[in-house]
């Protein structure tokens, strides 16, 4: 029988050690059921390309202006793309102006969630997330992991998998609570 371990931290990413057999593919459905396995774009701050080659298209004058493919960093550079299209209504012709306010709202809403305590939280969580998916030489035991985020708690690190006995699962632990989490991570590791 499978011994689970929760209570640390877990975060999105996937790192696959080899291993000398596939684990149960039921198993690991059931471990990932719960957990954000992408990588999420969080934070974009700038027009999607779509948008950017639409309005193009549309006119040189428009191709030419740099503040669509600027990166908003601030209120300020929002109301000043939101202004730039907001001028420019007449030309953006074939829905095109509705989208790009619909755009606007989405940056909008990112620069507010990237400003506050829990998008702070979770950014910086997937900033660890990738870093660990980027480590590369893990010497514990061949075996695969999930490093991720929760889906329904974004701000919950979880790491699971399954491991062969006890002594991989404590090298597992003490190799993860080496890497400074963000937050305590719960782990979801079985035993085979």
């Amino acid at each position: 029988m499978p011994r689970t371990i929760l209570g640390k931290s877990f975060t999105k990413f996937f790192i696959s050690l080899g291993g000398n057999k596939p684990l149960s593919m039921k198993k690991l459905e059931t471990l990932k059921s719960n957990m954000v396995l992408y990588s999420a774009t969080l934070d974009t701050l700038k027009l999607s390309e779509f948008l950017i080659d639409e309005i193009a298209e549309l006119s040189d004058f428009l191709k030419k202006n740099t503040i669509l493919s600027k990166e908003i960093k601030d209120k300020e550079d929002l109301k000043s793309l939101k202004l730039f299209i907001v001028k420019n209504k007449e030309a953006l012709i074939n829905g095109i102006y509705e989208y790009s306010l619909e755009e606007i709202k989405e940056l909008n809403d990112n620069l507010n969630f990237r400003n506050s305590q829990d998008g702070k939280l979770i950014l910086e969580i997937e900033d660890w997330v990738l870093k660990m998916r980027r480590v590369h030489a893990i010497v514990i035991e061949k075996l695969e992991l999930f490093v991720t985020r929760s889906l329904t708690e974004p701000t919950k690190l979880l790491i699971g998998g399954i491991v062969k006995n006890e002594n991989v699962l404590n090298k597992v632990v003490d190799f993860f609570e080496k890497q400074s989490p963000p937050v305590l991570v719960n782990y979801k590791l079985e035993i085979e």
